[in-house]
């Protein structure tokens, strides 16, 4: 190459911020290892700038000592052995940076989704439930791998995630939907039932976005409310979720304050006075 850029000169730090930013930016997404090696040549602020943006906020750590970077390459390497004592293959090559370790993992992960998903589906969904269970953090960087995947199977794993997903760290959620691409309002009926169902018990905070994404909630999310988040279901019943017996039982067990809503709801359907009567009466026994 002719006149290679000597990255020892101030030159990248002489550039407007907004273009050492866009550079910047670009070079970790083509190559974080070349960013890494030229991340001292730009403006000191956008070291913590991009690499904060590299690090879930789950992950990030309360040392104060270490930079944005650190905590990205140990963040990844925890990421590299974890898979590594998964799949023996991805120990068998020394790499020389934890950056190329990454890239194996990522490449190996890929391998697996694409090849494995249609001959055996349950095990790509333990692989990523096992992770959420044990190290939720790094699914982060699974959503990423998975990001570039395609096919209806992995469709559904990546519903499969986003469910899991809001159980275990209803923090990530959205930036995994945004991640994987995903558009709520097509996943299939009964995964947009669950999500509000998982939602209205760990997630409240979500509630209101699948909402959104037109997942209506059904009689199962007012039963979950009564039993854990009795102050959601005025806006579950405002959302089109419609009551019957199973919801009556559970009111009457969980939430005694909503009886006479639930109640006025069941006859307005045609739902027998003396059946609501007796239904409360049985359930509070």
């Amino acid at each position: 190459m002719n006149n290679p850029v000597n990255l020892s000169t101030p030159a990248l730090q002489n550039m407007p911020a907004e273009l050492q930013v866009h550079i910047f930016k670009k070079l970790s997404e083509v190559d974080l290892s070349i960013m890494g090696l030229t991340c001292n040549q730009f403006n000191s602020f956008l070291e913590n700038f991009i690499w904060e943006n590299k690090l879930p906020k789950a992950s990030q750590t309360q040392t104060q000592n270490l930079s944005k970077k650190t905590q990205v390459l140990n963040y990844y390497q925890s990421y590299c052995q974890y898979f590594a004592s998964k799949y023996p293959a991805l120990k068998e090559q020394a790499l020389p940076t934890v950056f190329e370790q990454k890239n194996r993992t990522d490449e190996f992960l890929k391998n697996i989704f694409n090849s494995q998903i249609k001959k055996n589906h349950q095990r790509a969904i333990k692989l990523v439930s096992n992770l959420i269970d044990e190290k939720p953090e790094l699914i982060n960087l699974v959503a990423n791998v998975l990001s570039d995947v395609h096919s209806p199977e992995i469709d559904t794993l990546k519903s499969y995630i986003i469910l899991k997903s809001v159980r275990n760290c209803p923090h990530q959620s959205l930036n995994l939907i945004k991640k994987m691409n995903l558009i709520i309002k097509e996943f299939t009926p009964d995964c947009k039932m669950n999500l509000l169902t998982e939602a209205v018990r760990y997630a409240p905070s979500l509630l209101e976005f699948f909402i959104q994404q037109e997942a209506k909630p059904d009689w199962t999310a007012l039963t979950t409310a009564a039993k854990y988040n009795p102050s959601l279901i005025p806006s579950l019943l405002k959302a089109g979720a419609v009551p019957n017996i199973w919801v009556l039982i559970a009111i009457a067990q969980h939430s005694e304050e909503y009886i006479e809503i639930i109640s006025n709801l069941l006859l307005a359907q045609g739902v027998d006075s003396n059946l609501i009567e007796e239904t409360l009466t049985s359930a509070t026994a």
